[in-house]
């Protein structure tokens, strides 16, 4: 068995530089472009990672229904 870390860092701007800290609940206005860098290490060397899916909510449960679609059949 090995060990992995997962990430997602967002940041406000396209060059990835601008990182918002989301260690607890972030506030953005309506419209406001982010963008996501998904990360993961781990000691197998043929891994592949290939978003499929990815929805933001407002809170920790992934069914709130006031959850938006990011990737949807990536």
């Amino acid at each position: 068995m090995f060990e992995n870390c997962k990430t997602l860092d967002v940041f406000t701007n396209k060059e990835f530089r601008n990182q918002l800290e989301t260690d607890s609940a972030i506030s953005i206005h309506e419209g406001t472009r982010l963008f996501g860098e998904l990360g993961i290490s781990t000691s197998t060397s043929d891994l592949r990672v290939s978003p499929k899916d990815c929805k933001l909510t407002p809170t920790s449960n992934a069914n709130d229904p006031a959850g938006q679609m990011v990737i949807q059949n990536g």
